[in-house]
């Protein structure tokens, strides 16, 4: 079934060629005001200097080649033919077309999308692949609102994609990996607990190892190499981080099920899923001239920002930037897709840019 915007176009399109012999876009729009009714027709402004050429009018019109847009506007308004779509069909200003669509016909149109199972939403024509990037929980802590808003958002547009014909790849991009982890596998091994810690376990041990960190140099020494070995695939180190994931999956995935949100344990791509891409990323972006070196860290100077991104630190490490960079790498050569949707909050826009 047409959309209500595709039979106006098809009508006004008629009736551009039945008045001057040629066909034109219409230039149809949602009114802005709905005194001026529910659709409008630009298209007279544009045309009057094509009508005028056309006619042999262009060296005699006062209006330097064009023909009054708004006699454009009556010669289209002559021609078109609305049916019962409208009620009303009025010229504005210089020449704007505007359509009220009559409501018994809006009702009609309504009662038989009723049993039209996709509401008349057509299908893509050129299906494209989109992965949409939405939630990012943090693992050893809770969700909050931010996630729980942009775990919304993000499925309703999976949906709306998928709705369309778009093949959707979600992606859930939990925070799994970094120094954080470091100091909560070094606690756990300090202290002996942990053994069946839930999730607010972890939050609390996680503020404590903070608080270790900061004030015991011999703590701060083990959680770095603790981070090391869990880099390197430690068997005990991966095997404690592990649990943590599990105990943190534990937790967000019933939010998930209650909010009816289709993300499983197939759609995460944590951190640590990039790791090991990361050092190729800094290998090519420096191979192409990209990325440089700057007071010890690697680099990417980015135009109208004044502060760089860095993507590998003068430690050796690498931060969001990178493995944010990893996975658009691996999304796009990998997955396949054309066109990447992320949910975020604005205090992340300058990132992203």
């Amino acid at each position: 079934m047409p959309t209500i915007h595709q039979q106006l176009d098809a009508a006004f399109r008629q009736a551009i060629t039945d008045a001057f012999g040629f066909e034109s876009d219409p230039m149809l729009s949602v009114s802005q005001s709905d005194k001026f009714g529910d659709y409008q027709s630009n298209a007279a402004m544009g045309l009057a200097k094509q009508v005028a050429e056309r006619t042999g009018q262009a060296s005699t019109s006062a209006a330097q080649g064009k023909i009054n847009p708004r006699t454009v506007a009556e010669q289209i308004k002559a021609k078109l033919d609305l049916g019962e779509m409208a009620t009303e069909v009025t010229i504005a200003g210089p020449g704007f077309l505007n359509v009220r669509l009559s409501p018994q016909w809006l009702g009609r149109q309504m009662a038989a999308l009723r049993s039209d199972e996709r509401l008349g939403i057509p299908k893509t024509e050129k299906p494209a692949t989109v992965v949409v990037d939405y939630s990012g929980v943090n693992v050893a802590k809770q969700m909050h609102v931010g996630h729980l808003r942009s775990t919304n958002i993000g499925d309703a547009i999976a949906r709306i994609l998928e709705l369309q014909g778009q093949r959707v790849v979600r992606q859930n991009h939990i925070g799994d990996w970094g120094t954080q982890f470091g100091m909560l596998i070094a606690f756990l091994k300090w202290t002996g607990l942990g053994a069946d810690a839930r999730i607010e376990d972890l939050e609390d041990f996680y503020r404590r190892a903070k608080q270790e960190f900061d004030a015991d140099p011999a703590f701060a020494e083990e959680a770095r190499q603790t981070v090391v070995r869990l880099q390197a695939g430690g068997v005990e180190e991966l095997a404690t981080w592990k649990r943590i994931v599990d105990e943190s999956r534990a937790h967000f995935q019933p939010l998930y099920d209650r909010m009816h949100v289709s993300l499983a344990r197939e759609h995460e791509r944590g951190e640590s899923f990039y790791n090991p891409m990361l050092a190729d990323v800094v290998k090519e972006l420096r191979d192409k001239g990209l990325a440089v070196e700057s007071e010890g860290a690697i680099v990417v100077w980015v135009e109208k920002f004044e502060t760089p991104l860095i993507i590998q630190k003068r430690d050796g490490g690498y931060g969001y930037g990178t493995t944010d960079l990893a996975a658009i790498r691996y999304r796009t050569a990998e997955l396949g897709a054309q066109r990447l949707a992320y949910v975020t909050d604005a205090r992340q826009r300058e990132h992203f840019a």
